[in-house]
């Protein structure tokens, strides 16, 4: 019985999660940040292209975990990833119609330029 309730317990602590997540402002549209105007918002399941600069550290995404990530976030065609000096995993893809040099960082923070 007592091990019933651990796991009741543990699973209840560990769905809460979700509670934290950020939700879409109310109007569908997010303010841009290089012009102050509005831009339509991603689906909840898309991950952001280009938020924040990629920082150095010990990546512990493999090659398959990182072209998931780069997947969800709607670039394609993801080639040559490989580690950098710097814990970075780079390659090149399709983002928005073009080819760009794509990167992510240990903390799962992605570019594509």
């Amino acid at each position: 019985m007592k091990m019933i309730l651990s796991t009741v317990t543990v699973l209840a602590l560990l769905s809460t999660g979700a509670l934290a997540q950020t939700m879409p402002s109310p109007s569908g549209t997010a303010p841009s940040p290089a012009t102050g105007t509005t831009a339509p918002t991603a689906p909840a399941s898309a991950l952001t292209v280009n938020a924040s600069p990629l920082e150095n550290g010990a990546n512990s995404f493999t090659e398959g975990q990182a072209s998931e990530r780069f997947r969800e976030a709607g670039i394609t065609a993801v080639t040559g990833l490989a580690k950098d000096a710097d814990g970075v995993r780079r390659g090149r893809g399709q983002w928005q119609g073009r080819a760009v040099a794509i990167g992510i960082d240990y903390r799962g923070t992605i570019q594509a330029r």
